[in-house]
């Protein structure tokens, strides 16, 4: 079922969703929403627009939630290169001195789990994608050896109603 959904409203949604990082506004999540529509509309095959700030048609549930997990995955993505960029320019992670003890965040640690749960959100939209397409589908033709093949007179009009016999 469609429900008429901002992109405003639905960036922060998935803002919310991902913890209301002070690094990331839900004003540039909506600016990606836009800039995206199209790979939305690739990965599902559909065609929305966006009108005056609105999916036209309708987003649906089902659809709503393919678009987030394609954010999260662009997320997850820009915090794991993110991570790494850091990671080549750190190459202390314990310092000790005076008895005092100075630990890092191991960078290289951090962007395994970022790399983690990007692969769970690639996973799951595959899942989602996949069912989304099995569930939208129609057949393009009913073809099967289930029918009886009839048979069709010659002499055959629509003003006497009964079927002819074969002749000979």
């Amino acid at each position: 079922m469609a429900t008429t959904t901002t992109l405003v409203e639905l960036g922060d949604e998935i803002h919310l969703e991902i913890g209301s990082p002070s690094d990331l506004t839900a004003a540039s999540i909506v600016v990606w929403l836009q800039s995206n529509i199209g790979l939305l509309n690739d990965v599902i095959n559909v065609g929305y627009d966006i009108v005056s700030g609105l999916a036209v048609p309708a987003l649906d549930i089902v659809d709503k939630v393919i678009f987030k997990k394609l954010y999260f995955i662009h997320y997850y993505d820009r915090k794991l290169r993110a991570t790494l960029n850091l990671a080549t320019s750190d190459s202390v992670i314990e310092i000790t001195e005076g008895g005092a003890t100075v630990r890092r965040l191991n960078k290289t640690e951090q962007a395994k789990v970022y790399k983690e749960l990007k692969n769970t959100e690639n996973e799951e939209l595959k899942l989602l994608t996949a069912n989304y397409r099995m569930n939208n589908s129609v057949p393009l033709s009913v073809d099967g050896k289930d029918t009886i093949e009839g048979y069709y007179s010659p002499t055959y009009t629509t003003t006497d109603p009964r079927p002819r016999l074969p002749q000979g």
